[in-house]
């Protein structure tokens, strides 16, 4: 599975049920405007198997050089060791993409991992 991240945050870090999460993608599948926590919850009941494997992507700066370890070190934080990390600039250099690949035992820490991300100020997607 894979997953973007977003300005998503853990239920218990302040969004409480009706408030409004940015959920950009969800099993790899855009989703259009923002969806509700109690939303995103049924629809990731439907959708995921947990245990298992989800990748979280963050977009930033290509001139921010510290960019990358940050993203890898929003996801550590929640999540441990990642299983793997990879990282790719845009055609131009203005942009590095990276991704994070762990295994999630349930959603509250996909929430756990996109509020991690979320705290990064340079993430633009």
């Amino acid at each position: 599975s894979s997953s973007s991240t977003s300005s998503s945050s853990k239920h218990s870090n302040g969004t409480g049920p009706g408030q409004k999460l940015q959920v950009p993608t969800l099993n790899g599948n855009l989703l259009l405007g923002d969806v509700s926590e109690e939303e995103w919850r049924r629809i990731d009941k439907k959708v995921n198997k947990y245990p298992g494997e989800r990748t979280f992507t963050a977009i930033g700066p290509g001139s921010d050089a510290t960019f990358p370890d940050s993203v890898v070190k929003a996801v550590e934080e929640v999540m441990g060791p990642a299983l793997s990390v990879n990282q790719r600039p845009s055609s131009q250099g203005a942009w590095v993409s990276v991704k994070v690949a762990v295994v999630v035992q349930g959603p509250d820490q996909v929430m756990a991992i996109f509020a991690s991300i979320k705290k990064i100020a340079a993430v633009k997607w």
